[in-house]
């Protein structure tokens, strides 16, 4: 049995950034041609933006400890061995660590889960994730948009800034600085200025 121990490379492009969240944990991989059809239109992996110019597909492999559904680009398996997910570059690749004699020297990655000693142990052990519930990914990365959100909201409210005026919350006090309140100042105080000459004036002629 021949085995392949180079670990693939790929570049930035290559890495799939989108496809952490669309994992899902399982307790088991279909087992039949149907059902992973079923699968397939469930998840409806052809909907999500491509990578690197490939399109997404259907998945059932390992990941960690346990048995995940994913979208990932469909690669090329070698090495009589099994696939895993990969997180760090978003695609199902060789998991040279689990040989499969029943495996294809070369097969493509979303036929793994064709290969029950691949995920027969797996699912067996596998039960509630022990893992970063990933499979709940996609709402962790709406909240942290919205806690974004809420920081860039709360960033405008202390720092505005306009061609006439700027106000800075600066240790709980608030500066203003303007053109247009400078004039305004100056004009009540000359007002003021005027009507106490008026009013010595006004005292002066009743004497």
């Amino acid at each position: 049995m021949h085995f392949v121990e180079a670990m693939k490379r790929f570049t930035q492009e290559e890495i799939c950034h989108g496809t952490n969240i669309t994992i899902n944990v399982v307790q088991k991989c279909p087992e039949n041609a149907k059902t992973v059809q079923m699968r397939i239109i469930e998840r409806k992996c052809y909907q999500y933006p491509k990578c690197d110019g490939e399109v997404l597909v259907y998945h059932c492999t390992r990941f960690l400890n346990n048995l995940i559904e994913v979208c990932s680009p469909n690669g090329l398996i070698t090495g009589h061995c099994c696939t895993q997910f990969d997180e760090g570059v978003g695609r199902v690749i060789e998991d040279y660590s689990t040989s499969c004699s029943e495996c294809p020297f070369k097969y493509h990655s979303n036929d793994s889960s064709k290969f029950s000693s691949c995920i027969e142990s797996i699912q067996r052990t596998s039960t509630k994730s022990p893992i970063k519930e990933y499979a709940n990914a996609k709402d962790i990365m709406d909240e942290t948009k919205q806690v974004e959100n809420r920081q860039t909201t709360q960033s405008i409210q202390y720092d505005i800034t306009t061609e006439d005026t700027e106000l800075r919350l600066t240790n709980g006090s608030t500066l203003i600085n303007s053109p247009d309140v400078y004039v305004i100042t100056v004009f009540i105080m000359t007002m003021l200025v005027y009507i106490a000459i008026c009013i010595v004036i006004a005292i002066k002629l009743e004497k």
